[in-house]
């Protein structure tokens, strides 16, 4: 105090109180940050720094009253609620305490839907696949194909399109397989050999 700094310590001491309320991160935390800091008037020395803090602070409540409503929103569980949420919470400002949050559910809730959408597609290419001719193993292929790689249920969709392809190529060439061993067994190894070769 014998700097001659009172105003400015007394402005610090509303900072230390202003902080420890919005470091808790909570929606009542900040609010009473912003009530603190509001008491510093214009003829302070930091009331310029005090109001940008507001200012942050206000945008920070604004993003979990976004992330509420999204999760209010997806809570009801329809794909259209859940597109919506996702709307909703990529309103949420970035590089904000809240973004990581808002990233993590936006992640979450593209899954579900994609799932949604995409669960239909793999049960008509399981059907068509189920009937085990070359011919539907190809429409079962050509359907799963329908998701995409990138999308959550991708890998499922790749798994099955491996498989039936294998499949699909046994069933075609097992004749030809079938007609080399024969042409082998009767003695004709060049033949078969020729043969075999037309399997890629």
């Amino acid at each position: 105090r014998d700097t001659g700094l009172d105003r400015e310590i007394a402005d610090f001491q509303v900072f230390v109180t202003a902080y420890q309320q919005a470091w808790t991160g909570s929606a009542g935390g900040l609010e009473n940050a912003i009530n603190r800091m509001a008491t510093l008037g214009k003829d302070r020395p930091r009331y310029a720094q005090g109001q940008r803090l507001i200012a942050q602070w206000q945008g920070e409540l604004q993003n979990i009253s976004l992330l509420n409503q999204a999760k209010e929103r997806a809570g009801r569980g329809s794909t259209a609620d859940l597109t919506a949420a996702i709307s909703i919470a990529r309103q949420v400002g970035r590089n904000s305490p809240q973004e990581d949050e808002a990233a993590k559910q936006i992640d979450q809730w593209q899954s579900r839907v994609e799932s949604v959408q995409d669960r239909p597609i793999l049960e008509r290419a399981d059907r068509l696949a189920a009937q085990g001719t070359p011919d539907n193993l190809r429409a079962a292929i050509q359907e799963a194909r329908k998701v995409g790689s990138e999308r959550t249920l991708g890998p499922e969709a790749d798994e099955r399109i491996f498989n039936w392809t294998e499949r699909s190529q046994r069933i075609e060439d097992q004749p030809v397989l079938d007609q080399a061993r024969a042409r082998a067994r009767a003695g004709d190894v060049s033949g078969a050999i020729a043969i075999a070769n037309r399997i890629g």
